[in-house]
């Protein structure tokens, strides 16, 4: 808003009033991927390694506030081989990124300032990765070229499902209906992965799908790589359809032969139109009578022989895979485009990040986080790592907790034993569940709050989050305590797995750890079994920048350069101390910014910015708009725009989409105000009026460009200086 005294107006917008904010449509690919990339920027320290996109592999020094050209800003200093500094404006800062590869990577040299070195390296990179695109293509060549009936727009039958969610959906998930939607609407088949942090709705997206395809009479299988993860869904999905016709039935251990049998004929038949159950769904014995869509959880977890069966099934059907944390391959897929992507990183309301702390196992500490649970009314996972010396961890909790009920499962335990154990559990007949990890998936108990894991240093970490997700589903702040031996020094690798979940406690953390998994693991080949790859000569942000250009290269794509243009306005544009105080944070908000890819993005995070600090400086202010013309300029393909003392140059690249015969038409209409150089470079002439509000002058003038570029020319409107918004003079 602002306010024009001399027209003695007020604007105020509606967003101020009803404290809501648009969500700003498109460009949700790789939204959550510049959000990781940008925090990583944030927690930058002295020392710390990182890649610039054009110089290579430097090393952060500071962040340092200077004069130039009498203008104060923000810089960023690296240091390069010999000495060599790069100072870094902080509304480039996009083109930097922390340097990440394999755990066990040895340290990288740092590049040469003006040196091959880098680009040489990444063009090595780049043909190595060309022959993996091109198989990795061929592996989805089929399902490319396959095609389906597209299902009906959404009926009485899914208006009334979605009518009946008790929750307000929030952004991300949301959008993640919306996508599953216009992919159900198309003429290939879906394949899309929907990353979510456990507990923040992927189900009910699935359900959402489900309700469509059963409303247009075709079936859905769910598929689960547990039987505890089955039993739970069959349970979701049954209490979640309840009073709409639709019968669901589950395959997994559980089901009795009766009940397995009866199964199999009703989907057969078509009287059964949604089941849920392991890899029993994947036998030769099951036959569907139009199966429509498959869903998939947590689908890495499936062996070669399952995954096979999968691939034929994705150029039949529509398939829909939910994942908390996706392994490397599957993320890196995502990543590179090769699939549909959908991250849900909104937190439900009301949830609370779970507090997590590395403590030496004694019995002491268990006794004490068990009765400090208990007292509260909860109950507690104990997560052990070897089934057989789970009797003695038994005999040890009735020893120093005797007061706590205790029961004990895991995969070996006969199928109607673990289900009633799983039941008196989840009845509140016990207090401890003395558990292996096949708890991680499926176990949706909001009375469960405190998880202990012990020999937490033993499992991988998707492992461990997925395991942690499994409390802190309510309202009460949830702990989750990682023990290791007292008496034994941990490794490298095991340190680093633990420490990645201690820095992500927040909510919506699930894309951070499976980044983190992905440059701990590495991507390499991603059809091969070459963990590491290329990845640890480049980092893994060029890594996957590399990958998309390889896979647009395979497919015949003409990718255009991304353009990174030069803005050269001679007004203060940064974020000043009394703004945001520490580095730290000031250095992640220049890096969230940064990485927006439209000027609405730019504009939502000021918003953003603005309900956390109060009113904008001018300096944040300019900052923002700075960003928006450079996004302006990018999609015009102007490299190179500068405010000289009585006029603007533009210097448009060779693959501009901007016509410059009207460029020269728009000269010879106006020669006192535009001229083309014999360069092709464009002149603007502005009055002294113009030049008090420069960036409302410039988005004029882009604005004009613009439709110069596709054919429109209009007669230039005046830009009058005189009502200054507070965003900083812009339109």
């Amino acid at each position: 808003g602002f306010h024009a005294q001399e027209d003695r107006l007020v604007v105020v917008p509606l967003t101020d009033l009803l404290a809501e904010r648009r969500s700003v449509p498109g460009g949700r690919r790789h939204r959550a991927f510049h959000r990781a990339q940008a925090v990583g920027v944030g927690t930058l320290r002295e020392g710390d390694l990182v890649v610039h996109a054009f110089h290579g592999i430097g090393r952060f020094q500071r962040m340092a506030r200077i004069q130039l050209a009498g203008v104060e800003t923000d810089l960023v200093q690296l240091a390069y081989r010999d000495n060599d500094r790069l100072y870094v404006p902080v509304h480039k800062i996009g083109l930097l990124s922390r340097y990440r590869a394999a755990s066990d990577a040895p340290a990288p040299r740092l590049d040469r300032l003006g040196g091959q070195t880098w680009q040489a390296r990444k063009r090595r990179v780049k043909d190595a990765m060309l022959a993996t695109a091109h198989d990795l293509l061929a592996l989805y060549a089929r399902r490319s070229v396959a095609t389906c009936e597209p299902l009906p727009p959404p009926g009485d039958l899914s208006r009334r499902f979605a009518a009946t969610f008790p929750y307000d959906e929030t952004p991300d998930q949301a959008a993640a209906i919306e996508d599953v939607d216009r992919d159900l609407a198309g003429t290939s088949p879906m394949d899309r992965l929907v990353v979510g942090d456990v507990g923040f709705g992927k189900t009910e997206v699935a359900m959402r799908a489900a309700a469509r395809v059963v409303e247009a009479g075709r079936q859905v299988a769910v598929l689960c790589p547990t039987t505890v993860l089955a039993y739970q869904h069959h349970q979701t999905f049954t209490e979640r359809f309840g009073g709409f016709p639709v019968k669901i039935a589950m395959l997994s251990r559980f089901s009795g032969h009766a009940d397995t049998r009866d199964t199999l004929a009703g989907l057969a038949a078509g009287e059964v139109q949604i089941v849920v159950g392991t890899t029993r769904l994947l036998g030769r014995s099951v036959r569907f009578r139009d199966l429509g869509l498959l869903v998939i959880d947590e689908e890495h977890r499936f062996g070669v022989r399952q995954k096979e069966r999968l691939k034929k099934l994705r150029t039949e059907v529509h398939v829909l895979a939910l994942s908390a944390t996706p392994i490397p391959r599957s993320l890196s897929m995502a990543l590179s485009g090769v699939r549909a992507f959908s991250t849900i990183a909104t937190p439900p309301e009301d949830r609370l990040a779970i507090r997590t702390r590395i403590a030496r196992f004694h019995p002491d500490r268990v006794r004490e986080e068990i009765l400090r649970e208990m007292a509260r009314g909860g109950q507690v996972f104990l997560v052990h790592d070897r089934i057989r010396s789970l009797p003695a961890l038994a005999r040890l909790l009735a020893r120093i907790v005797p007061e706590a009920r205790v029961e004990t499962t895991h995969g070996a335990m006969a199928d109607d034993e673990l289900e009633a154990a799983l039941v008196r559990f989840i009845r509140r007949k016990a207090d401890v569940l003395l558990t292996t990890s096949i708890i991680e998936s499926g176990m949706d108990l909001p009375n469960v709050n405190c998880m202990l894991v012990n020999r937490a240093d033993r499992f991988g970490l998707a492992q461990l989050y997925q395991l942690r997700g499994r409390v802190g589903r309510s309202w009460r702040r949830a702990t989750c305590v990682l023990l290791v031996p007292s008496d034994t020094a941990l490794s490298r690798k095991a340190t680093r797995r633990l420490r990645v979940l201690l820095e992500h406690t927040d909510l919506g953390a699930g894309f951070q750890v499976a980044t983190a998994d992905l440059e701990h693991r590495g991507a390499g080949e991603i059809l091969g079994e070459n963990q590491h790859g290329h990845l640890d000569a480049v980092g893994f942000d060029t890594y996957v920048d590399l990958l998309e250009e390889a896979l647009a290269e395979a497919q015949g794509e003409a990718r255009r350069r991304r353009l990174e243009p030069e803005v050269e306005v001679p007004v203060p544009a940064f974020l000043p101390e009394s703004l945001v105080e520490g580095v730290e944070e000031r250095l992640g908000w220049y890096g969230r910014l940064a990485a927006a890819d439209t000027p609405e993005e730019v504009r939502s995070l000021l918003d953003a910015l603005e309900e956390q600090t109060g009113d904008l400086p001018q300096e944040a202010v300019h900052l923002g708009w700075l960003l928006q013309t450079r996004l302006r300029c990018r999609d015009l393909g102007i490299a190179r725009l500068s405010w000289l003392r009585v006029r603007v140059e533009a210097v448009l690249a060779e693959e501009s989409p901007v016509r410059r015969e009207r460029l020269a038409a728009l000269a010879d209409r106006w020669p006192n105000r535009f001229a083309v150089t014999s360069e092709g470079h464009l002149h603007v002439r502005f009055t002294p009026e113009e030049a008090e509000a420069p960036f409302r002058f410039l988005h004029w003038l882009l604005r004009l460009v613009e439709e110069e570029a596709v054919d429109r020319p209009a007669t230039p409107p005046t830009p009058s200086p005189r009502r200054r918004s507070r965003r900083g003079g812009g339109g």
